[in-house]
């Protein structure tokens, strides 16, 4: 309620474009009952910074599109996995798509959903053509998802491997470990690019 938003316009260029970082700072209320120490050990040592839940709907029973890139019609079906934060129209689309009606799927879809749909209603099993028409844009998110649940499982494992006590928090992808101890964790962790795999 203390909040509003007022659209000021479009940029020229995506977002993607014109933003090298953010930075920002996050204000927790309520801590009062915390123990001194503490608020000085989080502040002297930080906290694992896990990817959040949102960069993984469509992450499914921990398995994400790269999961079934050798069975190109588990991987094409994959995508085809509704979001909660899309409208009812694509959402619906998605479900015919689903359920093997891909004419129906094709006129409620956009984009290449679209055209993925409409080649799957002329050529039934083509599954793997319907796999070369993603576009390199939606593989290179994929990837990107892909490495940042690898990031996470690293970074869980990393502290299991300290057997100290933990709070334990359940997402979408597994779950996360946050010590409730002084953790001796690497600043960085190397990351997982699909050229060095």
């Amino acid at each position: 309620r203390n909040f509003q938003l007022k659209q000021v316009g479009y940029a020229q260029k995506p977002a993607k474009e014109l933003i090298e970082g953010n930075r920002f700072e996050i204000a927790v209320e309520g801590t009062a009952g915390v123990p001194k120490e503490r608020l000085e050990l989080l502040e002297r040592l930080g906290f694992p910074n896990y990817y959040g839940e949102q960069r993984f709907n469509s992450v499914r029973d921990g398995k994400c599109f790269f999961h079934f890139v050798n069975e190109p019609e588990l991987a094409v079906k994959h995508l085809f996995k509704g979001a909660g934060w899309e409208n009812s129209r694509e959402r619906k689309g998605k479900r015919l798509f689903e359920k093997g009606d891909y004419e129906g799927a094709a006129a409620l879809l956009k984009g290449w959903r679209k055209k993925v749909a409409l080649h799957l209603a002329k050529e039934k099993n083509d599954w793997e053509g319907a796999f070369r028409m993603i576009p390199e844009e939606e593989l290179q998110f994929q990837a990107n998802l892909l490495q940042s649940l690898l990031f996470n499982l690293k970074l869980k494992n990393l502290i299991e491997e300290l057997q100290l006590p933990c709070l334990k928090f359940k997402y979408r992808a597994g779950y996360m470990l946050f010590p409730k101890e002084p953790a001796e964790l690497p600043p960085k962790l190397l990351a997982f690019s699909p050229e060095n795999a």
